[in-house]
């Protein structure tokens, strides 16, 4: 994980990077890839990252918070759409394990194995965003 960036260090002209191994609740620059089964839970400004965003990693859970520009791990669906604060400027929302009759937000990933079997119908958890059953039976 890029932890942060700069043009000091032992690259000379070039900006060199502080990488480290990925870990619950560890602080990227926004020029980090995002390994499999972790999101996004906050994002900000930090000096130490240069021109990009940073922002904080948490390995997903069922029922937890997330920024909407984090990637959704496999087998999770979004279950709501609302402002989190440690979002900034991206809405935020909620993740669930995905199961057979899980209402899902349509903005969300059907993971494979998924379809939609029932679809396109208001919740309030989903917000502006329409909900659907997902089946996979």
């Amino acid at each position: 994980m890029i932890t942060s960036e700069g043009p000091s260090g032992p690259c000379g002209q070039y900006y060199s990077e502080v990488i480290r191994t990925v870990s619950n609740g560890i602080q990227i620059c926004g020029n980090s890839p995002i390994p499999s089964g972790y999101v996004i839970t906050s994002n900000y400004t930090l000096g130490a990252c240069g021109i990009y965003q940073a922002a904080n990693l948490t390995a997903a859970y069922n029922g937890m918070q997330f920024c909407g520009n984090s990637p959704i791990p496999a087998n999770y669906v979004i279950t709501g759409n609302y402002t989190v604060n440690s979002c900034g400027q991206y809405l935020g929302g909620s993740l669930g394990i995905v199961y057979n009759g899980i209402t899902a937000c349509a903005d969300s990933p059907i993971p494979s194995g998924y379809w939609v079997s029932a679809g396109y119908f208001q919740t309030a958890a989903c917000g502006m965003y329409q909900a659907e059953k997902l089946s996979n039976s």
